[in-house]
């Protein structure tokens, strides 16, 4: 297994055991430091960001803006740990290039996209996990007592440089 999905699975694994740990009513609570979004909000717009790199790997173009979506993540604690699984046996895949379709500046960049590579697209995606997971740890600590891993919401890079300075 490349690092980049040993990193992904450990962060997708460590999101799912916390889904575990909490109640629906939990999963479902707007919270006010999330900008009134849930953790199952947060959750969605995880595995929306994977699903969606999926289908882009398959058709050669990821849309980020188009993304597939299934609003019961949101409230189905047990579907989005499906869906948490299905989008870390999805991003086995060779590398291949792909094209990343924006609507930044469309009549200055080439509405077609940038060309990048499916292992950017997934430290794209690690970063993004990792950032989500960071907000739902701030807005889980402040709203219940919930004791979250060492690690859990960081980047990959902080934790290496701690582990670097630890020996």
């Amino acid at each position: 297994m490349m690092t980049i999905q040993k990193e992904i699975h450990n962060s997708l694994v460590m999101l799912a055991n916390i889904i575990n740990r909490l109640d629906d009513a939990t999963y479902r609570q707007h919270l006010a430091n999330f900008s009134w979004q849930s953790t199952g909000q947060q959750v969605k717009q995880i595995i929306d960001m994977y699903k969606c790199l999926q289908q882009g790997y398959e058709t050669g173009l990821v849309d980020y803006n188009n993304k597939p979506a299934n609003s019961k993540i949101e409230t189905d604690r047990e579907l989005a740990k499906k869906y948490l699984y299905l989008a870390y046996t999805g991003i086995l895949n060779p590398e291949k290039v792909v094209v990343v379709r924006t609507n930044y500046f469309p009549d200055i960049i080439n509405p077609g996209g940038f060309i990048s590579s499916y292992q950017q697209e997934l430290a794209y995606l690690l970063e993004f996990t990792q950032q989500h997971m960071d907000l739902i740890k701030t807005g889980l600590e402040a709203t219940i007592s919930v004791i979250l891993p060492q690690g859990y919401g960081e980047a990959v890079n902080k934790i290496a440089s701690g582990r670097l300075r630890q020996q």
